[in-house]
């Protein structure tokens, strides 16, 4: 039907008509738009709802593509990638108890996707579960291999979550173990300068940051990691140079508003 003309097309298809054109435009806002109307002439549509929360976490609305999604999982869809998605929204916006449980029930469905474990092993972590964490973690990794994916990604989807969560200390040991079997990644190397840094471990996360530079890093993280630096080494023009390149490569996402923040606290002092 979406190749019908579009006036002999009912209202909720022309949504559907939209929703194509934005998506083979690559318009998130045109996608979210026209999912949203067709969701208000197909209330409680599974699919809509998967597609729309989809959309809205690519924006990284965390909150409201959790908000949208939910229903849908809460009425018993056993589709799993649902829960994944709801837990993703979840876990972005900080809400870590409620995740938790989300995924823990969205095991007993069927192909449970091998992000989950990853999510669980930190959550897990948080709450002080040292067994059930390396348990799950063990499973995503053995699962991330059974589909072909290369361990030290394994690795490093664990530290990234764990480094999201505040765990800095295990988020650093799987970095270190990305890198062991894959020296040449020069993001593992700025995430483990991260969670150093985190740590206060300033002299390892300097040599980590020069290695990640070496490897010709260039990145917005980059440019964030070396202004923190220079920050903690009191050397305020570094920083804001340092700063103004990550501005000037993305000045308009909500990580963006981090180093506004920083740039605001450093020219007041």
């Amino acid at each position: 039907f979406l190749l019908r003309h579009q006036s002999e097309a009912s209202p909720f298809e022309r949504a559907l008509i939209r929703w194509t054109g934005s998506l083979i435009d690559g318009n998130l806002d045109g996608q979210a738009k026209a999912l949203a109307e067709a969701l208000d002439y197909s209330p409680g549509n599974d699919v809509l709802m998967y597609l729309l929360a989809d959309v809205k976490i690519s924006q990284e609305d965390y909150a409201e593509g959790a908000r949208v999604i939910r229903p849908a999982v809460e009425s018993g869809w056993s589709f799993q990638p649902a829960s994944l998605l709801l837990g993703y929204g979840l876990f972005h916006s900080g809400e870590f108890s409620q995740c938790r449980k989300v995924l823990e029930s969205s095991l007993k469905l069927e192909t449970v996707l091998p992000e989950t474990f990853a999510y669980l092993a930190a959550l897990a972590a948080r709450d002080g579960d040292a067994n059930q964490s390396e348990t799950y973690a063990s499973e995503f990794v053995r699962l991330s291999k059974s589909q072909g994916d290369p361990p030290d990604t394994a690795f490093s989807i664990l530290a990234e979550d764990f480094q999201f969560i505040g765990l800095h200390e295990p988020a650093s040991v799987y970095f270190t173990k990305a890198l062991q079997l894959n020296p040449t990644k020069g993001e593992y190397y700025l995430g483990l300068a991260g969670s150093l840094l985190d740590l206060g471990d300033l002299d390892r996360a300097s040599e980590a940051a020069e290695k990640a530079r070496t490897l010709g890093s260039t990145s917005f993280q980059m440019h964030r990691l070396l202004g923190r630096l220079a920050e903690q080494k009191h050397d305020t023009a570094a920083a804001l140079t340092h700063y103004a390149a990550c501005l000037a490569s993305d000045s308009v996402t909500l990580r963006s508003r981090e180093i506004r923040s920083r740039v605001s606290d450093l020219l007041r002092k």
